[in-house]
């Protein structure tokens, strides 16, 4: 590790940049001494509270230590995918760049906005003995980073991911020592022909770099590694809720059998109503319970339950709830109730941050999506941070998620390998960490792909099987764009569609009909509209306001767009068989083919259907949605002089 002192972060090569300065202008306007107490500071254990404290917004918290990683890192391109056969994991060649984690490195270095290849980074681990006596166990915790990675420590390769949006973690136990560890990650957003995305994929910004946190943890030998809790109504109120408690436990053969794990729930007051234990075993555990008297979880009324596991020295907790998620012939049912979608996608994606979005902003945007009256966020294309499933669970918000298999090609989703390599561990990755979340109650296996030919249709009904053995207690969807020409409806739980009448196709007043020949069509399956928006550029106010078809690509016919097709959705008629809707999208959002066409050029490479801005400008759309949901939620409905007819 020559020429790094990863207490003082020294830069080898020649002068790199620094939040707008290269380093000789950096120390020129601040002196020597703070430029090196600043990154000390960085590199130190003292941003360990900010870990912790951002943690107990995840949804589970454990007793093991937690060592923030976030802050700034060494970083380099090597768009000659070089770094492998030159052996940069352990060798010092070529100049490094500070770069603050979390970001995305396409924001943090405009000059790399259009960059899609390898990247790398690194940063140091300091470690004490005390850390890693007792047989303590060390590991390397992401939430996310883009597209595939490898990471080493020390040298020494200790894992690698395919998963673009989901948390993953290695254990380095065996790779690290007492003192100074050098972490390197490889990441590589190179699309491939056949993956997960795959070369079709161009619907968002290919972010790259480390967008969510990064924290080691240190857990004990025995350690819990996920909780979760699956509730069921009986048959009436009298016999009360079945619940089902499943922990997996990491056991070393090494050590002697840890007794059993130990299983506590309490009430929002605190108050233990419910405990199991089991034998302890490495692998997963359950216990099955029931209470006579609960308290749901439902939009407008989440009521959150606490859910402790114990195995010898460590303990984790959750939020959990008694909620159920089901459909009745051509209605989705809530705690045994029908209820009614009232939803939005999400993208996250912002004009300063690209995909790394602060909590402080992401609260703020899931603050706004509640004043719209939502009651359903769709995370489009991909799992969201974990906060925005925290928010959710404790807000009353249902949730979809999906993996990015946007518009993926035929050959990506029936190739095996494919199927081994980047689908089934995306699958398994999304239930797997966001299984324990109440809202969670749409597992979808992705959007747009062709879905009317055969091949695609079997690709729907192997990855619904899929899920539902990892989970059969949420619905199973995928947004189509096939329509009535679907193939795969009957492999779904909930038939989705994605629909633009009056924008790319049709008229205003075509969604309608066609929503009624699709309940003939399929006269047991709820219907669900998945995504519906117009473009609406915050420049060009009006025009198109009495047109019925055509990419206007303004505010005044962004608005006549959503308004004409809630009138439709939602139309009491259809009430028995349309379970709702996800506006397309709250927020405009980088998107690279939207050019051509019509598109403004003012607007190039920005897909304009948010009801907001990139920035956060609120359009007129957004008071008009906020109306529209508030008065169909209030039984109200449209008022006759506001509904248009054809």
């Amino acid at each position: 590790m020559k020429g790094i002192s990863w207490s003082g972060f020294a830069i080898q090569g020649e002068p790199v940049l620094c939040m707008g300065f290269s380093t000789k202008q950096w120390v020129a306007k601040t002196g020597r001494l703070f430029f090196v107490l600043c990154f000390s500071f960085l590199f130190s254990g003292a941003g360990r509270l900010y870990a912790q404290e951002n943690l107990l917004q995840h949804g589970s918290v454990g007793s093991a230590e937690h060592v923030s990683l976030n802050g700034l890192w060494q970083f380099r391109t090597d768009p000659g995918d070089k770094g492998l056969t030159e052996n940069w994991p352990e060798e010092d060649l070529g100049t490094w760049m500070p770069i603050k984690v979390p970001s995305a490195f396409n924001v943090a270095y405009k000059e790399l906005w259009s960059y899609e290849g390898v990247a790398w980074y690194r940063r140091g681990l300091q470690l004490s003995g005390e850390q890693l006596a007792g047989g303590q166990r060390v590991f390397l915790r992401f939430l996310g980073a883009s597209l595939r990675k490898k990471v080493w420590v020390n040298g020494i390769l200790v894992g690698e991911d395919v998963s673009p949006y989901s948390p993953f973690e290695f254990e380095i136990t065996q790779a690290v020592h007492p003192g100074d560890n050098r972490i390197v990650l490889r990441t590589d957003t190179r699309r491939l022909e056949v993956s997960l995305p795959d070369r079709k994929w161009n619907g968002w910004w290919n972010y790259g770099g480390i967008y969510r946190d990064v924290f080691a943890e240190i857990r004990p030998p025995t350690f819990i590694r996920s909780l979760w809790m699956t509730t069921e109504m009986g048959d009436s109120e009298e016999s009360g809720w079945q619940l089902s408690v499943c922990s997996d436990l990491s056991l070393p053969e090494s050590i002697p059998p840890a007794g059993s794990v130990a299983f506590t729930l309490m009430d929002p007051e605190g108050k233990e109503v419910w405990k199991g234990q089991t034998q302890a075993r490495d692998g997963r555990v359950s216990v099955q319970g029931s209470l006579a008297k609960v308290r749901v979880w439902e939009p407008g009324f989440p009521v959150l339950y606490t859910l402790v596991a114990s195995v010898g020295s460590h303990t984790l907790t959750i939020r959990t709830a008694f909620r159920q998620i089901s459909t009745r012939g051509s209605q989705i049912c809530l705690n045994g109730k029908p209820i009614t979608l009232y939803g939005i996608n999400y993208h996250e994606d912002h004009e300063a941050y690209g995909n790394a979005i602060p909590l402080e902003a992401m609260k703020q945007d899931l603050d706004a999506i509640r004043e719209l009256g939502c009651n359903f966020i769709r995370t489009s294309h991909y799992t969201a941070h974990p906060y925005v499933f925290d928010y959710c669970d404790k807000n009353g918000i249902l949730v979809w998620t999906e993996i990015p298999a946007w518009k993926t090609s035929v050959e990506s989703l029936t190739d095996e390998d494919s199927w081994r390599t980047y689908i089934a561990p995306q699958l398994t990755s999304m239930v797997r960490e966001y299984r324990h979340h109440p809202c969670v109650v749409f597992w979808s296996v992705g959007n747009e792909f062709n879905s009317s030919q055969p091949k695609v249709a079997e690709y729907v009904r192997r990855a619904v099987s899929f899920v539902k053995q990892l989970d059969s207690t949420r619905l199973v969807t995928f947004a189509s764009d096939k329509r009535l020409q679907d193939q795969a409806a009957a492999y779904v739980d909930v038939i989705s569609w994605n629909e633009y009448y009056g924008w790319y196709y049709g008229t205003l007043f075509d969604i309608g009909p066609v929503l009624d020949k699709g309940h003939a069509q399929w006269p047991d399956k709820p219907i669900l509209i998945s995504e519906f928006g117009a473009g609406g550029p915050i420049d060009r106010p009006t025009g198109g306001g009495e047109a019925v078809k055509g990419k206007h690509y303004t505010l005044e016919y962004q608005t006549r767009f959503l308004r004409t097709h809630l009138q439709q959705i939602y139309d009491p008629k259809r009430a028995s068989f349309v379970a709702g809707a996800a506006i397309w999208c709250y927020n405009d959002f980088a998107d690279p083919h939207r050019h051509g066409g019509g598109h403004p050029e003012a607007w190039y490479q920005v897909n304009t259907k948010g009801l907001v801005t990139r920035d956060r400008r609120r359009k007129p759309a957004f008071n008009e949605v906020k109306q529209i949901y508030t008065a169909i939620k209030g039984g109200g409905g449209f008022h006759e002089s506001d509904q248009e007819h054809h």
